[in-house]
């Protein structure tokens, strides 16, 4: 008889018969145990008529009647075996799985694959989304335990290649959003709802889960499979949880819980969509209620000091540049302490960790802090912070471009050192390197194309002029013959959160002002976008400033700058309040 996948897949069709009736180990003539056996031997080697697309279909087959096999044998056995040698063979089996990945790295996909498909299958989902559990039973045993090999294998590919967690490009391929992981990740969402919201009994299956999912949000290009399927949602649901109703709750947990909510403000959508449901108002209540339970950073628990730091990362991740900058540096001024420990600590690490946070993730963070002039100032004051960053800045840039984490790094470096450059103490001892104006010269002179390259290109001419290093003012006195003369030339400046109203105001002007009127969405190809060359030479052009006076334009480091850039040129400037 020719063999092909219809006959195997009907010889493991009768077997999950068997196996349902509990009879598989029964004698019967022609078993098709012996039967699937004997079909495998004849493929194996693969024939040359067979393609890897059957071989992989086989595979996925294999894969779920092993799994079958072996819940079905162990549930059959477990009213006999202890719950002690019971929950010794899974960890057995965990562990040699575990012990199989760390060794060999290239497995990591097949076992991801294999827990997986557990993970999707309707029973499992079916008992995920089930409210009437009766624990301990043989479901929960099965689903941390490819809860738990499915995160394995990701941290363990990440570990290796941690440019797949943070790379904006390309997104790994091994999980995909389809119908199934869908149904998956919004099952998981019922199951933990069970737990946090209608007090079921915890089990390890919710520490596992909840792991599976750090890991997977972990992953950048995942981040937005999770906003699309409702965690957004279901993490402000979690951490409203009263503390005196929930004592159970532990602090592990939380760690799990404030793990995946950062991961998720990594991303754009994940920010957008938490603000979308006011989780800034739901961290500040739940800071309130555990305050008391969450040590000091001075004590010595470092477990409990990433709880924090995770925190205030998703935190000020999530605020708006305008409610940051009104943030108290009392607020955050102990874990902004450990922060800057911890990364000096990452620097100073030949992996570039610190815990569980690479440097980058630091840097992001503060890169974000420095918006706020008294994070910034406290931050710099630190003895030799300031150093730091140069050093490292300078160094980074001669890497950028070797791989995707130091081209964050360096990105993150950048607008950390923009910021600096704001500030008039600090300028000078900027523009007195040499080395460092050089490097930021030949940035802006670098033509790539890639997304991070552009961004610091545009922060390299910020920097240049904050520091009067665009000197537009040649140009600004060559004639252009088709100008007139007699013509007077206004510059609008105005902060780009102000837009709407900016707009309104210079179409009025235009029907009743005959000059040229300069304003950046009119003169620039990409609108909204500081580019300080033209900007520069606008205002060494122009006779007056027109300045739209608003809450955001008193707290725009950019718009403070083109006041400054504009005074040192002895422009008339006209303030416009709304």
């Amino acid at each position: 008889m020719a063999v092909n996948n219809d006959t195997i897949i009907d010889s493991l069709h009768q077997l999950e018969t068997l196996l349902f009736h509990g009879n598989i180990l029964d004698e019967v003539e022609s078993h098709p145990l012996i039967s699937l056996r004997d079909q495998l031997k004849s493929i194996y080697p693969k024939p040359d008529s067979r393609t890897i697309d059957e071989d992989k279909k086989l595979i996925a087959d294999l894969n779920y009647f092993e799994i079958n096999s072996l819940y079905h044998l162990i549930k059959q056995y477990s009213l006999i075996v202890p719950s002690t040698l019971l929950t010794a063979l899974f960890d057995v089996i965990r562990l040699k799985i575990c012990i199989n990945m760390e060794t060999y790295p290239s497995v990591c996909d097949y076992y991801f694959d294999w827990s997986l498909t557990y993970l999707v299958a309707d029973s499992t989902i079916n008992y995920l989304i089930d409210a009437k559990h009766v624990l301990p039973n043989m479901d929960e045993y099965f689903l941390a335990l490819f809860s738990r090999i499915g995160h394995q294998s990701v941290c363990t590919k990440s570990r290796i290649s941690y440019s797949m967690s943070i790379s904006h490009k390309n997104t790994p391929t091994f999980f995909q959003l389809n119908d199934s992981t869908e149904r998956l990740l919004q099952a998981f969402i019922i199951y933990l709802n069970n737990y946090f919201l209608n007090n079921h009994q915890q089990c390890e299956s919710h520490f596992r889960i909840l792991n599976w999912l750090l890991n997977m949000t972990d992953i950048y290009g995942f981040v937005p499979y999770f906003v699309k399927t409702g965690f957004p949602n279901a993490l402000p649901q979690w951490i409203s949880i009263k503390q005196d109703e929930r004592k159970d709750i532990s602090l592990e947990l939380w760690d799990f819980i404030f793990g995946i909510l950062y991961n998720l403000t990594r991303h754009w959508s994940g920010v957008e969509a938490l603000n979308k449901f006011k989780m800034i108002d739901t961290l500040k209540q739940w800071k309130e209620q555990y305050a008391l339970r969450l040590p000091v950073v001075e004590d010595d628990n470092e477990y409990d000091k990433e709880i924090l730091i995770t925190y205030y990362l998703a935190y000020l991740t999530l605020l708006e540049p305008k409610e940051l900058k009104r943030e108290s540096i009392s607020n955050v001024q102990t874990i902004l302490d450990y922060i800057l420990e911890q990364t000096i600590q990452a620097f100073n690490s030949t992996s570039l960790f610190c815990g569980p946070y690479n440097v980058c993730e630091f840097l992001e963070g503060l890169a974000k802090m420095v918006v706020n002039d008294t994070f910034l100032i406290y931050i710099i004051s630190r003895e030799n912070i300031y150093e730091l960053f140069i050093e490292k800045f300078l160094l980074f840039n001669a890497v950028c471009e070797s791989t995707i984490l130091n081209t964050i790094i360096c990105s993150s470096l950048y607008t950390i050192i923009w910021s600096i450059s704001f500030q008039p103490e600090y300028s000078m001892k900027l523009k007195s390197n040499d080395k460092l104006i050089s490097t930021v010269e030949q940035r802006v002179k670098n033509q790539s194309n890639d997304e991070y390259a552009l961004e610091m290109k545009r922060v390299a001419k910020g920097i240049l002029f904050n520091l009067d290093y665009l000197q537009m003012d040649a140009q600004a006195t060559a004639v252009d013959p088709n100008s007139d003369d007699n013509q007077i030339k206004v510059m609008v400046s105005y902060a780009h959160r102000d837009v709407t109203f900016c707009k309104k105001i210079v179409t009025k002007l235009q029907i009743h002002f005959q000059g040229d009127i300069w304003v950046d969405f009119n003169k620039l190809s990409v609108s909204h976008e500081d580019d300080w060359e033209d900007i520069a030479k606008a205002i060494s052009q122009c006779d007056v400033i027109l300045m739209i006076v608003t809450e955001n334009y008193c707290s725009s480091k950019s718009c403070r700058r083109e006041v400054i850039h504009a005074d040192k040129r002895n422009k008339r400037m006209i303030p416009i309040y709304q």
